[in-house]
């Protein structure tokens, strides 16, 4: 490497430090609990696991902070493959789930489309910090993404996933 080279090349270190650049787990959660929703979906559809990682979590934080990098990659690897989807929509909160909710806590219902088969996802959401996280998926109620839905577009049921 020759001295100008070195230069450019510190120069060009100096200049990223300098920046204030921060990594995407310190980026703070969305503070509305439907934009998180919004924002993990957006994830899953661009299979961003980064930003899953960063939105999945409980009271304590996000998994990305909690758990072993492969542990986290698996988990998240298998909510993205169920959640996969040509459309999806946010529904109106479950008014069932709603009364006598935890306090931090939101449940709502999302709406997948995918061969044929309109799946309603249960989500929680729950506060940490200033914003809200997916602290859990009910992946039973997604079905197997593989398949087709039977013949009354109900998915075949698999297993809730929870942080």
């Amino acid at each position: 490497m020759t001295q100008a080279t070195r230069i450019v090349a510190l120069g060009v270190l100096v200049a990223g430090v300098g920046c204030g650049s921060s990594s995407p787990a310190d980026i703070p959660a969305p503070v509305d609990p439907q934009a998180t929703i919004q924002e993990f979906m957006a994830a899953v559809g661009a299979n961003d696991l980064s930003t899953m990682g960063r939105l999945w979590g409980t009271r304590e934080g996000p998994a990305q902070k909690k758990l072993d990098q492969r542990s986290l990659e698996q988990r998240l690897r298998l909510m993205q493959i169920y959640l996969s989807n040509e459309s999806w929509e946010i529904l109106d909160p479950d008014p069932s789930q709603t009364i006598g909710a935890v306090a931090g806590e939101r449940y709502y219902r999302i709406r997948l489309t995918r061969k044929q088969c309109t799946p309603v996802v249960p989500v929680t959401v729950v506060q940490f910090g200033g914003g809200w996280l997916v602290q859990s998926v009910d992946l039973t109620e997604a079905g197997n993404p593989a398949r087709t839905c039977p013949s009354g577009g109900t998915p075949d049921s698999v297993r809730t996933f929870t942080r």
